[in-house]
């Protein structure tokens, strides 16, 4: 929501969630003739129109984001044509003027433009390209050694000022994205990615501070949506998988960690996209229980087929432990405090996801005679009937969509595994098909005819 002015003068942030509490309890102080009908048609009208306000500001942002990107492109496109009739000294002036400018516009901003959400993030977001662009060229003028991991390191390190002095997301947003870059190339190299959480630490201050004052406005959204998947993608780059298997624990913990805090605590959001912790953990639970369906996820795992030696780093592998016991752990304490909250059949099934996960890691490491994959085909279609149960009791279609593809999918899967004839396979995925067409159908006249005119 955009900033009301505080009795100090400052300026103080509403929050989506206040405001809808507010228009809920307007009927309420109607009929108790707290306030008229009048009032309460005006407060509505008030915070809509602050609220297409915000929507106008966002829209410039955005704009201004993507303006910042294009001029930058277009700079370094510009010395790419000229930079072979350039002597090394006019390079090297080139470059550092390219920066002064940067800074200088970085300055504006700063001074004269503080207030403007607009122009910090623009003015970031080029200071931020021109930092890469100059540590580039300065490499390429004098020849140094070619190192794309220490580049990255040295360009996204040095970028972190702007963030902070700037306020600006959208450099956080890069930054995130170059230290997930940096940590493929490192273990792709042959060393270790260790340095990721520390790194990820170092800007988590800017987005924890605008989550506590609003954490459904588009900055925290944005920032939560590039942080989960950042982490997403690193914890998978960052392990050092002496252990085989570990994997499976340590991202059932996580995706549950990210279902529990969006749909319990931030489960307010006013828009779905709002809520990535709950759209990203959903997605990464159904999804890798529909992965745990086959056989072949269970092959070899376990302390019996500990890996040494070669590229493999028995020191750095302590960050596997480290994230298999604290994420199972978190992951466990959520649970526990979410079903005092709720107690809902796909908060306890989406919740209970790590336990049942580690529980068939076991099974899988001593060889236990009931297979994994077994679990995992009944835990996929109750989950999947407990979202079409859900999604009905709610009146919300699209989840009892994704319940029935959930089901769908883990069908297809199973038959794909079958020697059936094409035939007999074609037949099948019709009734399917047809059943989720009419369940659908049925479904949306359902809905429509329930709700409120």
């Amino acid at each position: 929501m955009p900033m009301e002015k505080g009795p100090t003068g400052k300026a103080v942030k509403l929050k989506r969630s206040f405001v809808n509490r507010l228009f809920a309890e307007l009927p309420s102080l109607i009929a108790s003739n707290v306030i008229s009908a009048a009032v309460a048609d005006d407060i509505r009208r008030y915070y809509e129109t602050r609220a297409s306000g915000e929507r106008r500001n966002t829209v410039f942002v955005v704009f201004g984001i993507v303006g910042s990107v294009l001029v930058g492109l277009g700079i370094i496109l510009l010395i790419a044509y000229n930079w072979s009739a350039m002597t090394k000294a006019v390079k090297t002036v080139f470059a550092f003027a390219l920066l002064a400018a940067g800074i200088g516009v970085s300055g504006f901003a700063y001074f004269t433009r503080r207030d403007s959400a607009a122009w910090r993030e623009s003015a970031g977001t080029l200071l931020f390209l021109i930092i890469g662009a100059v540590l580039a060229l300065i490499g390429q003028i004098y020849h140094l050694p070619s190192d794309t991991g220490a580049f990255m390191l040295t360009w996204v390190l040095l970028a972190v000022p702007v963030v902070y002095m700037l306020d600006a997301s959208a450099p956080a947003v890069l930054y995130i994205a170059g230290i997930t870059g940096w940590a493929g190339i490192a273990q792709s190299e042959g060393g270790h990615a260790l340095l990721f959480w520390p790194l990820a630490a170092v800007i988590a201050w800017h987005f924890i501070r605008h989550f506590r004052e609003n954490p459904f406005s588009v900055r925290s959204a944005f920032i939560a949506w590039s942080y989960a998947l950042a982490a997403c993608v690193s914890i998978g780059v960052s392990l050092e998988k002496v252990i085989p298997g570990l994997w499976i624990i340590i991202y059932s913990s996580y995706f549950a960690v990210l279902f529990l805090i969006g749909g319990i605590w931030l489960s307010e959001a006013p828009t779905i996209w709002q809520r990535p912790f709950y759209i990203i953990g959903s997605v990464g639970v159904s999804l890798l229980s529909l992965v745990f369906t086959f056989k072949e996820c269970w092959h070899n795992v376990g302390i019996g087929f500990y890996r040494s030696g070669g590229k493999f780093h028995p020191v750095a592998a302590i960050t596997d432990y480290i994230l298999v016991a604290g994420l199972t752990l978190l992951a466990v304490y959520l649970f526990i405090v979410s079903i005092r909250k709720r107690k809902d059949i796909a908060v306890i099934l989406f919740g209970l996801f790590p336990v049942i996960a580690a529980g068939c890691y076991l099974l899988a490491m001593y060889r236990l005679p009931f297979h994994p994959a077994w679990v995992f085909n009944l835990y996929a279609c109750a989950i999947g009937v407990a979202a079409i149960i859900s999604g009905i009791r709610g009146m919300r279609q699209g989840i009892v969509n994704g319940g029935m593809l959930i089901i769908a999918v883990l069908i297809f899967m199973r038959f794909i595994d079958m020697d059936l004839s094409i035939l007999a396979r074609a037949i099948v995925f019709l009734v399917i098909g047809c059943a989720f067409l009419a369940a659908n159908a049925i479904l949306a006249k359902v809905f429509k005819r329930s709700a409120p005119q």
